[in-house]
């Protein structure tokens, strides 16, 4: 298994690639500070998707070049990000004492007489 910046050697998005990747499409902030939180600097070039991060650009890029750095080791899955071949490993392949057993209820009881005799009644004046 490799990392976020992609398998080794060969073409991918992370290796400087054909897809250039993490451009800024937006230019210079014409108020010159900070950035907005809601901004998306970053474009892909093969579709209309912005990212805030450029992280998040190159793991979007792995769709389209279909680069799936995590493999499974146990079956031909593999994945685009780590935690989606964590959620297949646990799915598919855990142990059974790893798994969570669903929750259990005792059998319907009939109906319980009161734990104590009920009290006389009284008439309120």
């Amino acid at each position: 298994m490799s990392g976020v910046g992609g398998g080794g050697g060969g073409g991918g998005v992370g290796s400087g690639g054909s897809l250039g990747g993490g451009e800024r499409c937006g230019g210079a902030r014409p108020w010159g500070g900070q950035r907005d939180p809601r901004e998306r600097p970053f474009c892909c070039p093969l579709c209309p998707h912005r990212a805030r991060r450029k992280d998040s650009l190159l793991r979007h890029l792995r769709m389209h070049t279909g680069e799936r750095p995590y493999q499974c080791h146990a079956c031909p899955y593999a994945a685009i990000q780590k935690s989606d071949l964590d959620r297949h490993l646990r799915a598919r392949h855990a142990p059974p004492s790893l798994l969570v057993a669903p929750l259990s209820f005792p059998p319907p009881q009939p109906y319980l007489p009161p734990h104590s005799p009920p009290l006389p009644h009284t008439p309120r004046r």
